[in-house]
């Protein structure tokens, strides 16, 4: 069983007062998140959030928790609302500023300095995002073409055509549901797919591990080489 497709139906199990209320058994900056969505995806990507990238490098603390107080307040929405300023809005930042940047926390008597507090957090919001958009990863062919409509739109119109829903369940939806309930149907409708199956994975991560293996090798031995050569001289 793909270990990506469990990921995206098996949850972490919130509370049961929290269940009750909409929320998942995720909490960043102390705060509580519902599940992941399209809507908040599609937020996020309007935003160019820091957490759908890959960092090249680390960015400062100062963007790390804009981006991931944004990040926090986005994913707390239920779908098709938005963020409204207000003066609750304007004092619970404050407060997590102050709580989150300013106040180091205190772990096993040892004071935890605010970065790895914030990068602490910035894992868990990872990780809130990996338990609901695990989808397949397309794996290109010859003839593939890369679609011109945003994916999101497109995976959502796919689902649609095989599953009727309203706009706001399925903006509701969770984007790994939805990216392994798409493969599917287009399979047992005949079309012709190719995704990287984990057997895939497993033989490219080899493959990779085998060519730093080999480079290691190569590189030992042209130092080898060098080193013989000059003591000849």
């Amino acid at each position: 069983m793909d270990r990506d497709f469990i990921e995206s139906l098996v949850h972490r199990r919130a509370p049961l007062l929290a269940r009750a209320r909409g929320y998942s058994a995720h909490v960043v900056l102390g705060r509580r998140l519902r599940p992941f969505s399209y809507w908040h995806l599609e937020l996020l990507e309007g935003n160019q959030n820091l957490f759908l990238q890959t960092w090249q490098t680390r960015p400062s603390s100062v963007a790390i928790f804009k981006q991931l107080y944004l990040a926090t307040e986005i994913c707390r929405l239920r779908p098709l609302k938005v963020l409204r300023p207000s003066w609750r809005m304007a004092l619970r930042r404050k407060l997590t500023v102050f709580r989150w940047y300013f106040w180091p926390r205190v772990s096993h008597r040892n004071r935890v300095p605010p970065l790895l507090s914030l990068l602490q957090e910035a894992g868990k919001f990872r990780a809130y995002m990996a338990d609901y958009a695990s989808r397949p990863i397309p794996f290109p062919m010859k003839h593939s073409k890369r679609i011109q409509s945003p994916v999101n739109i497109f995976e959502l119109e796919l689902f649609r055509r095989f599953h009727p829903r309203d706009r706001r369940e399925l903006w509701s939806l969770s984007p790994g549901e939805v990216g392994w309930a798409n493969i599917a149907a287009q399979e047992a409708s005949g079309a012709e797919i190719s995704i990287m199956t984990e057997a895939r994975r497993e033989a490219r991560a080899e493959a990779i591990k085998q060519g730093a293996l080999r480079s290691k090798r190569k590189k030992n031995a042209g130092g080898n080489g060098n080193g013989e050569s000059n003591a000849r001289r």
